[in-house]
């Protein structure tokens, strides 16, 4: 797996990512369902002014990134690298995939309600702790 530049924009996901299970927690979205409802039926930043300020001073790391994670992962690369949508939108598919792959037991007690009230409360915002 290739290392992404210092983290960039991980926070802000890892926010996304809370957000959007507390809002959907009860609605039978089943654990292995989570990224692709997350990261796939909606973009995560809509426009190019508002993606290429997203991106900032790290667009180019950003895309050399996806360039590289596609290659390691299809041999090809096959994101319009030329688009700054489509390169927030599928870096943010990345790092999502990653992260919810290392929160994927808490999110699995979490989804499946096992936990509830304050526990579950506690869990999410521990998540990625």
């Amino acid at each position: 797996m290739v290392a992404y530049t210092e983290n960039f924009k991980e926070q802000e996901i890892k926010d996304h990512i809370k957000n959007f299970i507390d809002d959907y927690i009860g609605y039978g979205i089943d654990i292995d369902d989570l990224h692709h409802e997350m990261f796939n039926t909606d973009y995560y930043i809509i426009g190019t002014w508002k993606a290429t300020q997203w991106l900032g001073q790290e667009a180019f790391n950003v895309i050399n990134f996806i360039k590289e994670w596609e290659q390691d992962n299809f041999g090809e690369c096959n994101t319009d690298l030329s688009d700054p949508e489509r390169v927030v939108n599928m870096y943010v598919y990345i790092i999502g995939q990653d992260l919810i792959g290392l929160a994927y037991d808490d999110l699995e007690l979490i989804i499946n309600e096992k936990v509830k009230g304050k526990k579950k409360e506690v869990l999410i915002n521990n998540l990625f702790k």
